[in-house]
């Protein structure tokens, strides 16, 4: 669960919620329970609202929770160690385009490798 701030809709809205924000207390993320090993490479895959950015927040310690524990490299990203943020490296994104400073051929052969494709399904796709 976190707090979040109602936004009010137009200009005064804005203003209103600066002055007296309208706070809200959202349910974000349950029941999730995962182990990731050593060398894994994982992707959070969902629909919209589904808590998935919520929990790489969480294990990143950029947003903290009011229940549960989380644990990264043996230590509790809420905690906000230095030397233990300094090897949490984060990529967050949402959306799988081809890339402008690449020929086309160039981006499809990147995302096959990112989403492991095999050959002949890439080739196929492709042609």
């Amino acid at each position: 669960m976190y707090v979040t701030t109602k936004r009010q809709p137009g200009f005064t809205g804005s203003i209103k919620s600066l002055v007296k924000p309208d706070l809200a207390q959202i349910e974000a993320v349950q029941g999730i329970d995962l182990c990731i090993e050593r060398g894994e490479i994982v992707g959070f895959l969902g629909p919209n609202v589904a808590g998935k950015t919520t929990t790489i927040k969480r294990l990143a310690g950029i947003m903290h929770a009011t229940s549960g524990h989380s644990q990264v490299l043996g230590h509790d990203p809420a905690q906000r160690d230095p030397d233990t943020l300094r090897r949490i490296a984060l990529v967050m994104g949402n959306k799988q385009q081809l890339w402008w400073n690449l020929p086309a051929i160039e981006s499809f052969r990147v995302h096959r490798v990112l989403c492991d494709v095999p050959d002949d399904a890439f080739h196929e796709r492709l042609d």
